[in-house]
C-alpha cells in the first residue's frame, strides 16, 4: 500500500528550470541585430512588469519589423530545447520520486501561454495533477484559495523571497530554494528535506522555513 503524504506545490522559474540561462541565451540571440546590452535588460525588464513574453519582448528593442519576426522565431525554437538545456540536473528524478506517493502541484507567475510553453518544452508536466498560471508576482490570491481548499495542508518549495513572505504569512509551510544554479547534490539533499517535512507533517508537527544547501 502507497504511503499517503500531503502535496506539494512547486515552483518553475528558478526552482525546476535555470531561467537565468534561458535569459542569457535570448540576449545572445538578440545581440547580432545590433542591441545593445542596456537595451536588453530595459527590454526584459520591460517585459517582465507586463508579463515577460517573447513578442512583448522583442517589440521593445526598436528593431525592424523583419528582425523582430525572425528573432522571435529563434526564440521560439530556443525554447523548444527547455528539457535538453534548463532543467535543472536531478528535476526528472526528484519529482518522479516524489510522484510515486505524493501529488504534485504547480504554481508559476506570468503569461499563461508562455509558462506552460515553457512546462510542455520542459518534458516535467506529467508529473503535475494541478497547474496553475497567477499574474501575482506573490501568488498570494492563488495560495489563499489553495491554503482554503487544502486547509493548510500543502507543502510549498519556491526560490522568489515575494512568494515565501505570502505563503507563510497565509501559513504554508516552506522549503525554501535559492534563485541561482542548483546541481544534483543540492535536488539530492532537497529530496531529504522534503521527507523530514512530511514526516513532520504527517506527526502533526510544523517544521521551520528551511534552506536546503549543496556542497
Amino acid at each position: 500500500m502507497k504511503k499517503q503524504t500531503i502535496p506539494i506545490c512547486f515552483d518553475l522559474d528558478h526552482t525546476l528550470l535555470d531561467t537565468l540561462q534561458i535569459r542569457k541565451d535570448i540576449f545572445a540571440l538578440a545581440k547580432p541585430y545590433g542591441v545593445k546590452t542596456v537595451q536588453l535588460h530595459q527590454a526584459h525588464g520591460g517585459a517582465i512588469g507586463s508579463r515577460f513574453t517573447p513578442r512583448k519582448f522583442v517589440s521593445r528593442l526598436g528593431i525592424a519589423a523583419y528582425d523582430q519576426t525572425e528573432l522571435l522565431r529563434k526564440i521560439w525554437v530556443l525554447l523548444g530545447a527547455t528539457r535538453r538545456y534548463y532543467v535543472y540536473p536531478r528535476v526528472p528524478t526528484l519529482l518522479a520520486r516524489l510522484a510515486k506517493n505524493t501529488p504534485l502541484y504547480l504554481v508559476t507567475h506570468g503569461d499563461p501561454y508562455y509558462q506552460r510553453v515553457k512546462l510542455q518544452q520542459s518534458g516535467l508536466a506529467h508529473y503535475f495533477s494541478r497547474v496553475l498560471v497567477t499574474p501575482e508576482i506573490t501568488k498570494e490570491k492563488m495560495l489563499r484559495r489553495l491554503y482554503a481548499q487544502s486547509r493548510g495542508k500543502i507543502l510549498m518549495i519556491d526560490d522568489s523571497r515575494r512568494v515565501q513572505q505570502s505563503a507563510g504569512g497565509i501559513g504554508f509551510p516552506i522549503i525554501k530554494v535559492r534563485k541561482s544554479y542548483k546541481d544534483s547534490m543540492y535536488f539530492a539533499k532537497l529530496y531529504e528535506t522534503v521527507e523530514k517535512y512530511q514526516a513532520l507533517l504527517s506527526s502533526g508537527s510544523f517544521p521551520p522555513n528551511f534552506a536546503p544547501k549543496s556542497h
